[in-house]
C-alpha cells in the first residue's frame, strides 16, 4: 500500500485490516510515527497471523491524519494462500493431458498445461527449492519446490532453457518466478508439466491429481 503524508511533523499511523464482505476489523498494524513524504508498505497477510483467503480492505488511520479530497484512505486486495503456476494464457488440454493418462510404460503423474514458450511459471506456495535439474529424455529442465507448512512437493517440468532463476536450497515466496514454459526434454510442444506429490518427491511420497487444486487456484 502506498500513501503520502503532508505536514511538518511525524504522526502515528495504523493500518486497519477489514473483511470486505462486512467491513469487520480483523487486524490492526501499527506502523509507528511516520514523517512527511511518500511511504510504501508491503502487506503479506501474515503480519497479524495468517489471514483466511478472501477479499480485504486496508484502511489507513491515525491521530492528526486528514485525507485530501482527491485521495482515498482505503485500498482493496485479495489474499490467497496459493497462486496459479502460470502467469498468462494457457489451455487445460484434453484427456491426454490429465493425471493418470496412459504413457509408454507408465501412467502420467501430473497435468499438462499448454502455453506459449516463455510464459512465466511461478511458485504456487512459498517454500524451499528442493531440486533443480535436467533430464534429456524426460523432464527436461525441471524444478522441485517443497511447500511451506504443508506436505506437498510441487514439480515443474520441460522449462525453457536458461529460464530458471532459482537454485537448490533457496527460499521463494508465493507467486515468485521459478522458470518459464518451454519444450525441453521429452516434450512435443511448449507446455508446463505440473505435478503435486503428497510427501517427498520420489522420497516416500506419491503423486496426486493436481487438477482440482489447479482449478481452485485459477478462480
Amino acid at each position: 500500500m502506498d500513501f503520502t503524508l503532508a505536514g511538518r511533523r511525524s504522526v502515528p499511523v495504523r493500518l486497519h485490516v477489514l473483511r470486505a464482505a462486512d467491513r469487520k476489523r480483523v487486524a490492526t498494524l501499527d506502523l509507528g510515527d511516520q514523517g512527511s513524504g511518500a511511504h510504501s508498505f508491503a502487506f503479506r497477510g501474515s503480519e497479524a497471523g495468517v489471514l483466511p483467503e478472501g477479499r480485504y480492505l486496508i484502511h489507513i488511520a491515525g491521530r492528526g491524519l486528514r485525507r485530501a479530497a482527491s485521495a482515498s484512505s482505503t485500498a482493496e486486495l485479495s489474499f490467497r494462500h496459493h497462486a496459479f503456476p502460470l502467469v498468462g494464457a494457457f489451455d487445460w488440454g484434453g484427456d491426454d493431458a490429465r493425471f493418470s493418462a496412459p504413457r509408454q510404460g507408465h501412467r502420467h503423474q501430473g497435468h499438462d498445461l499448454a502455453a506459449a514458450e516463455g510464459t512465466p511459471v511461478v511458485a504456487p506456495r512459498a517454500g524451499v527449492i528442493e531440486a533443480v535439474g535436467y533430464q534429456a529424455r524426460g523432464a527436461g529442465h525441471y524444478v522441485v519446490l517443497d511447500g511451506e507448512g504443508e506436505d506437498y512437493d510441487y514439480v515443474f517440468m520441460h522449462l525453457r532453457d536458461g529460464s530458471i532463476p532459482v537454485t537448490q536450497g533457496q527460499r521463494v515466496s508465493t507467486g515468485q518466478r521459478v522458470g518459464e514454459v518451454g519444450n525441453t526434454g521429452r516434450s512435443f510442444g511448449a507446455h508446463l508439466h505440473f505435478e503435486i506429490w503428497l510427501g517427498g518427491w520420489f522420497a516416500g511420497g506419491e503423486p496426486i491429481d493436481p487438477l482440482p487444486l489447479l482449478r481452485r487456484w485459477a478462480e
